[in-house]
C-alpha cells in the first residue's frame, strides 16, 4: 500500500505571506493527483481563502494550462457543488484542463464535521486501500454519520461527486508499457472476444477489459494469470466496437475494432429443449442437444467447440461422451446440418453455468467466432 513516502505533498496555507492564486495555478498546471481545498465557499469559488483576500472562482479554474494532467479535486468547503446553478465542481469538469473529478457540497456544510470528513477521504487512501472516489465518498460519510450524529447526517446529504464514481485515484505515475492484442475485425452475432493484455510480452492480471457498442455491446472481464479477458459479445449490426483495457498502475489501453455483417454457421445448443435461462436442480438430469446450420460453408472443415463454465469450473465435451476439465476441441471436421443432436444427459453440479456451442476456423486454437450460449443456475 502505498504511504506518506511515495507521494509529494504541497501546501498553499492561505493564513501564509505570499501564498495566493497565482500559487496554486502553477502546481496544478505542473500536475498534481489531488487538490484539497478545506475552507470557505460559495457556488462558484473558494471565498477569501488567503491573506489577500483572493477568491479563486470559476474564472480562475477556466484559466488552467493543465493539460491533460488532471486532478482529482476535494471541495471541503459550503456550496462548491450547488449544482442547481454554475457550480465550481462542474466548472473543473467543463474547462479544457481542469480536473477528471471534483468532489463538493450542495448546501452549507457544518465545519468540524467537515474536518473529520477530509481526513477520512485520505484513511481510504492510505490506510483502508480504497481508491474508487465512490467507494471513498462512502466511506467517510459513514465515518461522519458515526462521529456526528445528526448534523454529520446533514453533511453527508449534501456532499456529491461530479465525475465518475468508479474512478480510481492512481497511486503512482502511471506506467505506459500496457498493451492488448485482439481481433480488429469481427462479424456480427454471439462470440467470444479475446483480450490479450501485456507488458512487453509479460501478461498482466487484474487489467479491466471493456467492449462497448452503443445499444448493442457492453461488457467487462478480468484478466487472469495469463493476462487473458474473455468477454461474451453480440453485436446485432455493423459498425465499431470500442475496446479498453484498464489497469491500477497503468495508462489505459484504448481501440476499436470494425464489426462486419458476415454469413456463417449458425450453431444452437439448448438444454431440456430450451434456450434458457434455466434453473435446474443437481439432482436432476439434463438433456444437452445441438443443432448447426452451415449456411454456405457446407463441408468446409472447422473446430467444433462444447463446453460448460462457472467462474470457477470448465469441463469441455469430447467424443464419444464424456465431461473433461483440458480444453480440447470436441470435434474439428467439415460443417453439416444438425437437428437437435443429443451431446449428454448428465447431472449438473451446483452453480451459475454457462454452456457454450462455438465453430471457428480448423487450427486447433479456440477463438469463439460462431457462438451460441445457455445460462443454467443450479441449486
Amino acid at each position: 500500500m502505498a504511504g506518506w513516502s511515495d507521494w509529494t505533498v504541497e501546501t498553499c496555507y492561505g493564513g501564509e505571506s505570499g501564498v495566493n492564486n497565482a500559487m496554486v495555478k502553477g502546481i496544478v498546471n505542473a500536475g498534481t493527483n489531488i487538490v484539497n481545498y478545506r475552507g470557505h465557499g460559495s457556488t462558484d469559488a473558494w471565498t477569501g481563502w488567503n491573506n489577500y483576500g483572493e477568491y479563486f472562482d470559476n474564472n480562475d479554474v477556466d484559466s488552467l494550462n493543465n493539460g491533460e494532467m488532471r486532478p482529482i479535486v476535494f471541495n471541503i468547503a459550503c456550496y462548491n457543488g450547488n449544482i442547481s446553478s454554475d457550480s465550481q465542481c462542474e466548472e473543473w469538469l467543463d474547462t479544457t484542463g481542469g480536473a477528471t473529478a471534483a468532489l463538493g457540497a450542495t448546501e452549507p456544510s457544518y465545519t468540524d464535521p467537515n474536518h473529520d470528513f477530509d481526513e477520512a477521504l485520505y484513511e481510504c487512501i492510505f490506510s483502508l486501500g480504497i481508491t474508487d472516489i465512490g467507494g471513498m465518498l462512502d466511506y467517510a460519510d459513514n465515518v461522519i454519520l458515526g462521529m456526528w450524529g445528526g448534523i454529520g447526517e446533514t453533511n453527508v446529504k449534501m456532499y456529491l461527486w461530479c465525475g465518475d464514481p468508479a474512478m480510481k485515484i492512481w497511486l503512482d505515475i502511471p506506467d505506459t508499457g500496457m498493451s492488448a492484442a485482439h481481433n480488429t475485425d469481427i462479424s456480427t452475432g454471439m462470440q467470444v472476444f479475446d483480450v490479450f493484455v501485456e507488458d512487453n510480452g509479460t501478461p498482466l492480471v487484474g487489467a479491466v477489459v471493456s467492449a462497448f457498442k452503443e445499444n448493442e455491446v457492453y461488457e467487462t472481464a478480468v484478466t487472469g494469470a495469463d493476462g487473458h479477458a474473455m468477454l461474451t459479445i453480440w453485436p446485432t449490426t455493423p459498425g465499431t466496437m470500442l475496446v479498453s483495457a484498464t489497469h491500477s498502475t497503468y495508462l489505459p489501453y484504448e481501440s476499436s475494432v470494425n464489426v462486419s455483417s458476415m454469413p456463417g454457421p449458425i450453431p444452437d445448443i439448448k438444454i431440456d429443449g430450451s434456450d434458457g435461462p434455466l434453473n435446474r436442480s443437481q439432482y436432476q438430469r439434463v438433456s444437452i442437444t445441438v443443432s448447426l446450420d452451415p449456411a454456405d460453408q457446407t463441408g468446409v472443415p472447422h473446430d467444433w467447440w462444447l463446453f460448460a463454465k462457472t467462474s470457477t469450473l470448465a469441463y469441455w465435451w469430447t467424443k464419444p461422451n464424456q465431461w473433461i476439465t483440458t480444453e480440447t476441441v470436441a470435434h474439428d471436421g467439415p460443417l453439416l446440418a444438425i437437428n437437435n443432436y443429443l451431446i449428454s444427459r448428465v447431472k449438473i453440479p451446483a452453480g451459475d453455468w454457462m454452456f457454450y456451442f462455438v465453430i471457428d476456423e480448423l487450427n486447433g486454437d479456440f477463438e469463439g467466432t460462431f457462438i451460441d450460449v445457455i445460462e443454467v443456475k443450479v441449486w
